[in-house]
C-alpha cells in the first residue's frame, strides 16, 4: 500500500472510497483522480470531512518533508502563541490523556458485602452453623468424686 492510501484509511477509519466520496459529495473515482493529480487539494477535503489534520497527509503524499516542518516548527515558539490558544492545547491534552485513562480502565466484580460485625456481640463474626449440632460427648468426670 502506498502511504498515501495508509493516511486515507487512518484518517477516514477505514471508511470506503464509496463511504469517503459520499461525504465529501462526489464520486469515489473523482476523489481517487483528485488525490493522484491534485494531492494537496484532495488530503484537505478529507482531513477537513473527518475533523483529522491535513499535515500527516501532506508528508504521506510527499508535498511536505518532515524537515520541512521541522524547520517551520523551529521559527515558531511559546510567545508567538495566545494565552486563549495555550489553554486549548492544555485542555486539548488532558481531554485526550483522560480518554486513554479511562480506556484503560477494566471492570472488576465488587466485593461481596459482609455484614457488620459488632464489637460488642461476643457471637459476632461466628458462624453458628459451623458450631451447631456437635456430636454429643461423654461427660467430664469429677477429679474428687463426692460421695
Amino acid at each position: 500500500m502506498e502511504p498515501i492510501n495508509d493516511w486515507v484509511h487512518e484518517a477516514t477509519g477505514g471508511d470506503s472510497w464509496r463511504a469517503i466520496a459520499a461525504r465529501l459529495d462526489t464520486t469515489h473515482p473523482t476523489i481517487q483522480r483528485r488525490l493522484r493529480d491534485q494531492p494537496a487539494d484532495a488530503i484537505h477535503a478529507i482531513a477537513n470531512a473527518y475533523g483529522v489534520n491535513p499535515i500527516p497527509g501532506f508528508i504521506a503524499a510527499g508535498i511536505v518533508t518532515e524537515f520541512d516542518l521541522r524547520q517551520y516548527t523551529k521559527s515558531t515558539s511559546i510567545e508567538d502563541f495566545s494565552d486563549l490558544e495555550l489553554a486549548q492545547v492544555i485542555v486539548e491534552r488532558l481531554q485526550k490523556r483522560e480518554a486513554e485513562d479511562l480506556s484503560n480502565v477494566t471492570e472488576f466484580p465488587s466485593p461481596g458485602i459482609r455484614p457488620v460485625v459488632d464489637d460488642d456481640d461476643p457471637l459476632a463474626g461466628i458462624d453458628p452453623q459451623q458450631y451447631a449440632a456437635h456430636p454429643r460427648t461423654e461427660p467430664l468426670e469429677e477429679d474428687n468424686p463426692t460421695p
